[in-house]
């Protein structure tokens, strides 16, 4: 498998770009920025919004109020902004979190961090960023992840290749493509990183970085499909046989 492959794309508007120049190094952030991917025909981009036929029907990179963005994958993101956090050695991975408590150190309430390895350590301010089954949101009690019976989503995440590229329509080429129809809605967006350490030729014609480029694309259902069991059904079915 090519490098940062894994991870779902996610896009970097005005604000974050804010927030890597007010936090970031400058090493840091020019190395984050050259790894910002591009459309075929661009920079930041707004999404396109189309019908079902993929018409155009509003084009949001004209709009100068619109904030644009840029395409990263979140593997690349992250192992850029550790990188120098990992040279300072002020992170460990391999840790998973059982729960933690409040204890007094020296007539000061700080926080202490139980592993399940056994191993414990502490801190001052306990930042829960573990996810949509964050393990500090169950301890503390947040019921933030409600159950949605209505929608149904596939998301997909793909290698690129020139000549996928190549096969793309120009309106799939030039920047996020939002696709509308009465009940349903497909996105699609293209994550092309600009080629580095190597001419176009030496890398099959492609003016891009096809080892860390990926396509991504999700389509949801906003009602069940015909055909398709209702899930909220289900999940009362399967409770009573519980």
């Amino acid at each position: 498998m090519a490098p940062f492959k894994e991870g779902c794309q996610i896009r970097l508007g005005e604000a974050a770009q804010a927030g890597f120049k007010a936090c970031l190094t400058d090493d840091i952030r020019t190395a984050l920025l050259t790894k910002l991917g591009k459309s075929a025909s661009a920079g930041d981009t707004a999404p396109a919004i189309c019908n079902s036929r993929f018409e155009t029907l509003l084009d949001l990179t004209k709009f100068g109020s619109y904030s644009k963005s840029a395409a990263i994958n979140r593997v690349v993101l992250r192992n850029t902004l550790v990188e120098s956090v990992k040279a300072a050695g002020r992170v460990t991975f391999q840790k998973k979190l059982d729960r933690y408590r409040m204890i007094f150190d020296g007539g000061n309430e700080r926080v202490q961090l139980l592993f399940t390895d056994g191993s414990t350590d502490t801190c001052d301010i306990l930042v829960g960023a573990d996810g949509s089954r964050s393990t500090i949101n169950q301890q503390v009690g947040v019921r933030n992840i409600v159950d949605i019976h209505s929608h149904m989503m596939f998301l997909n995440k793909g290698d690129l290749t020139q000549q996928v590229i190549k096969n793309l329509s120009a309106r799939l080429q030039s920047g996020p493509v939002i696709a509308i129809t009465k009940d349903m809605l497909f996105y699609f967006a293209l994550y092309l990183p600009p080629l580095r350490g190597q001419s176009s030729q030496e890398n099959g014609g492609a003016q891009y970085d096809l080892d860390q480029g990926s396509f991504y694309y999700y389509y949801s259902y906003t009602a069940v499909p015909l055909g398709v069991p209702d899930l909220q059904q289900l999940t009362i079915q399967e409770n009573r046989a519980l």
